[in-house]
């Protein structure tokens, strides 16, 4: 069942977890070198920009997003 609380909670959470984008677009920039330089294409722009995702949402739900987490969790969710 939803509740006003849950709900704010989830809302909170999803909304710090989404401006999370600083480690995607590093590994963008530097795949996007890897790629002019050692002329493999955009492999390494693509592999970077998926990795950086990830550690994202890592950094997100572990580091700067913590209080909404343990917000959420408090919820009941």
């Amino acid at each position: 069942m939803s509740t006003p609380e849950k709900d704010a909670a989830t809302d909170a959470l999803s909304e710090c977890l989404l401006k999370q984008i600083k480690f995607c677009v590093a590994g963008v920039l530097v795949g996007g070198v890897i790629g002019v330089t050692k002329k493999t294409g955009v492999v390494p722009m693509v592999t970077g920009g998926v990795a950086g995702s990830f550690i994202d949402l890592a950094y997100g739900y572990n580091i700067a997003c913590k209080s909404e987490v343990e917000r959420q969790w408090r919820a009941g969710s």
